[in-house]
């Protein structure tokens, strides 16, 4: 930097000027940091509650792929590390001391809370055994007002036989509520217990892997999958649109953050104008002024977008815990939503959103000196 424009800057900046002028250069930057802050945590928000609901319809659900069959699938298709596990659907109603309710019975097979699910769900389990075991959600056992190894009765509807035969049963686990819309209602018991055999076979892959392609090789390979997606489609929709509506207001947000990026180029250069003018008239160069004017501009913009990012970032950090506390006081607010989600911080279209900032201010600078100049002449 030259000895000219190592004064010069700083003075535009505010340097050993009044309150007023550093507030005339602090305000553009300011309502670019606050813009950054609210786009960076909608973007982590949006990534963060998506990716769980899309993980509890695995998890809570039939698996990430469903295989209609009567027999397992073959080994050699699934992925070493998936896990599969015998299931039914069974509807009923069920009866603890206290309260009765209507109940989706997921009949399973042994160790089904032993791998991925138990982990993410964290599912609290009694020690030793238990007669017809359950594992119901904390919501479910809210309603029910049991604890474990409390005792419930559960009438299962048969429907081959058209009754329903009752049926003693110990709650053996509890996990927390995570997704009400599904989990409210649901409980676990052994297929043992049910007394039926398995519809199916459930997929479960580690978070990240896609359903496409399996679900194309089960089915060339003849066995009939459905994905999650598939299988609870209203609820997937349901979601997809809600993440939409989210988007629809980064959208708004974003430009916004543009047109503030816009701004603080044209605030910094109207306001400079007859300084402008007096260096062109002292033989400056343009080249010179767009430097001082780009230095300025994006050197505020960077910090201002970057502060602003971590920020964001923070906030997003921070907000599983809020929804922790509204779901503690409130949980009707958040009955068709996640009620907790891991954080997941998408670095790629953070930088990007920087970039594009950084972008809109580089160009707002050309043009805005482009048209001073060139009136001047």
């Amino acid at each position: 930097m030259s000895e000219f424009s190592s004064l010069y800057i700083p003075r535009k900046c505010g340097a050993g000027l009044g309150a007023d002028r550093k507030i005339a250069f602090m305000l553009p930057m300011a309502l670019i940091l606050l813009i950054a802050a609210v786009l960076v945590f909608a973007l982590v928000f949006i990534q963060s509650v998506s990716g769980t609901i899309e993980r509890m319809l695995e998890l809570l659900g039939r698996g990430t792929v469903f295989v209609q069959s009567e027999y397992p699938p073959d080994s050699l298709i699934i992925p070493y590390d998936a896990e599969v596990s015998p299931s039914k659907l069974l509807e009923g109603l069920v009866y603890s001391e206290n309260a009765e309710g209507s109940a989706f019975i997921h009949a399973v097979g042994p160790g089904y809370f032993d791998g991925m699910r138990g982990e993410y769900l964290d599912v609290e389990i009694q020690d030793g055994d238990a007669l017809n075991p359950a594992v119901i959600s904390s919501a479910m056992a809210e309603k029910l007002s049991v604890g474990l190894g409390d005792r419930m009765t559960l009438l299962l509807y048969q429907s081959d036989k058209n009754r329903t035969r009752p049926l003693l049963l110990t709650v053996s686990g509890i996990f927390q509520s995570v997704y009400p819309q599904l989990d409210s209602s649901l409980i676990y018991i052994p297929l043992d217990s049910s007394g039926y055999a398995p519809d199916g076979y459930e997929i479960l892959l580690p978070e990240g892997y896609g359903s496409e392609g399996l679900e194309e090789e089960l089915g060339k390979a003849g066995f009939p999958a459905l994905s999650y997606m598939d299988m609870y489609s209203s609820i997937y929709s349901n979601a997809v649109s809600s993440i939409n509506a989210l988007y629809l207001i980064f959208m708004a947000v974003a430009l916004l953050a543009a047109y503030f990026a816009c701004d603080a180029a044209y605030v910094y250069i109207s306001r400079d104008r007859e300084d402008i003018k007096i260096l062109v008239m002292l033989g400056s160069p343009v080249s010179l002024i767009r430097s001082l004017y780009m230095m300025i501009t994006m050197a505020g913009t960077a910090i201002a977008a970057s502060a602003g990012a971590v920020i964001g970032i923070v906030l997003g950090l921070l907000s599983p815990y809020a929804f922790q506390a509204i779901s503690l006081s409130d949980p009707a607010i958040l009955s068709y939503y996640v009620m907790s989600f891991s954080v997941s911080i998408p670095w790629a279209r953070v930088i990007l959103m920087i970039i594009l900032m950084l972008s809109v201010a580089f160009i707002s600078v050309e043009l805005s000196l482009f048209r001073l100049i060139k009136r001047m002449n």
